[in-house]
């Protein structure tokens, strides 16, 4: 079979055909580079940005919150974006914006929790004023629920002795009821039946000391269940006695000087940007 000769027309559509592939490939090649340059950048931008705020809270907007109390010396926690502790009166300067909750318990006052939002580069002045505990307190407490006024005044070893008694006490007053309930079914039952054989014209003998064992137990029941009602009674108010009388002194809160907490960058060699908490006296 006799070969086809390349004219010159073909061979110019051959080499075109050609050079439109590799200048596809180039494009497709540019296209790469030019796409992974522009990851790499937004890559380190946003190290470079997450970098300046870890260095330098103010510049991202940080505030300042001084915080105080009634009485002074309290401790309260700042939790947010950061978290910081510090006794009362402090100063917390280049505090990163945002919410933070506000926590302060001591003994002998009644905690407290509050919500605060920081703005960038503004100021907060916020002060805590501390309920005292007292003995009517506790004793209210302990009236409307048994070791409740223990556990308002740090006494969870007491609490629990009044709640573990308290249980077995409803417990036994349960288990009476139900005895009594039953008796008292039972008593009914015998009685009746004495009444029918009376009016059978029948002796009614077995009948009347049926009647009389069921109204012993009955009477039985009856007593135990006044008995485990008047305990729990008994124990309910001894339980609201103690919570009052029995209230501890608690020391109070000693007066601090006043402190000024900043938050500084700091850079550790292999570690990177960080955030050291300083404290002043002042």
């Amino acid at each position: 079979m006799p070969h086809r000769l390349d004219t010159p027309k073909d061979a110019s559509l051959s080499s075109r055909r050609a050079a439109a592939r590799k200048r596809n490939q180039d494009l497709k090649g540019i296209l790469v580079r030019l796409t992974l340059l522009m990851t790499a950048l937004a890559s380190a931008t946003a190290g470079f940005s997450s970098l300046a705020r870890a260095a330098d809270p103010g510049a991202s907007g940080g505030g300042i919150v001084s915080v105080t109390s009634v009485p002074s010396g309290a401790r309260v926690v700042l939790d947010g974006r950061v978290r910081v502790m510090g006794i009362t009166p402090f100063t917390v300067d280049d505090l990163p914006y945002g919410r933070y909750g506000l926590n302060s318990g001591e003994p002998g006052y009644t905690a407290l929790g509050d919500d605060l939002t920081l703005k960038p580069s503004s100021k907060l002045n916020v002060n805590v004023e501390l309920r005292p505990k007292g003995r009517m307190g506790a004793m209210a407490r302990s009236l409307i629920l048994p070791g409740w006024g223990q556990t308002y005044s740090h006494r969870d070893g007491t609490a629990s002795f009044y709640r573990i008694s308290l249980g077995i006490g409803a417990l036994i007053a349960g288990v009476a009821s139900l005895d009594y309930a039953l008796n008292r079914s039972d008593f009914d039952t015998a009685k009746e039946n004495y009444t029918d054989a009376i009016i059978e014209g029948e002796d009614g003998e077995s009948e009347w000391r049926t009647a009389r064992l069921a109204r012993r137990r009955l009477d039985r029941s009856q007593n135990i269940l006044f008995y485990a009602g008047a305990g729990i009674g008994a124990l309910w108010a001894l339980n609201a006695l103690d919570a009052a009388f029995n209230f501890p002194a608690f020391d109070p809160i000693p007066v601090g000087e006043q402190v000024s907490l900043r938050l500084q960058p700091r850079f550790d060699r292999g570690v990177g940007a960080k955030l050291e908490l300083t404290r002043a006296i002042q």
